[in-house]
């Protein structure tokens, strides 16, 4: 890396790593594409000031920038890798992150206590969300619905409905939270057919009704036949 890195976005296709970059030297910023198959860089994007987040609509065509001590959200086409313009954020702009189907990104600003939506169409800000204390992670909950935003000094997790704006919840953390993510339930025990949550002897009697009355259910080694083999 010609700098150092600071945070990385895979294209969807996974073709293209994206990597954010600072030199702290100089306090400036930049984008590196690297070609995943060859892992040869191909090209470098110039960011106007120094940036710490980045996030890529879905459709991989726009990059948006925070630059937190500039107070400017970056736009960056992604078709052509140039910086296509800049738009002036309320205070201290951290992770940015969009919607599934890509038509809005929120910003959250540390330093003023809000979110902001933007119109990514128009690459305009659309509202203006206050009240999240000092938003500095955030996450969407996979329908949209749900915006999870890290209040940094309050020692909270706001549970935001995206629909309307309001915070729904608060749920106190035990220190300052400065990032949040998403882990995937565990799956389910296949041995525990009942769904007691106890492998037991229950399970292999159900196991053997199932067997018995021809179910598919216990067609365990997947081949189309309820047999002994299974």
């Amino acid at each position: 890396m010609p700098s150092n890195a600071i945070e990385l976005r895979l294209s969807a296709d996974a073709s293209t790593l994206y990597v954010g970059t600072v030199f702290f030297g100089t306090w400036s910023s930049e984008i590196v594409l690297v070609d995943t198959p060859t892992m040869t860089l191909t090209d470098i994007i110039d960011l106007p000031s120094v940036s710490f987040e980045f996030a890529i609509s879905p459709d991989g065509t726009t990059l948006y920038s925070t630059e937190e001590f500039d107070n400017k959200l970056a736009i960056v086409d992604l078709t052509t890798n140039t910086v296509t313009g800049t738009v002036t954020m309320p205070g201290g702009p951290r992770e940015v992150l969009f919607s599934p189907d890509g038509s809005t990104a929120y910003v959250a600003n540390a330093y003023v206590g809000q979110v902001v939506l933007m119109d990514v169409a128009t690459g305009s800000i659309a509202d203006v969300w206050g009240g999240m204390g000092s938003p500095y992670g955030m996450k969407l909950s996979d329908d949209g619905q749900t915006l999870y935003v890290n209040d940094y000094s309050g020692a909270v997790v706001r549970l935001v409905d995206t629909t309307t704006g309001t915070v729904t919840t608060s749920i106190p953390v035990s220190s300052r939270p400065y990032a949040i993510e998403f882990f995937p339930s565990a799956s389910p025990c296949e041995a525990d057919i009942n769904g007691d949550g106890t492998v037991d002897t229950q399970d292999f009697i159900a196991y053997l009704n199932a067997w018995a009355s021809g179910d598919a259910s216990a067609d365990w080694n997947g081949d189309g036949t309820v047999n002994t083999q299974d």
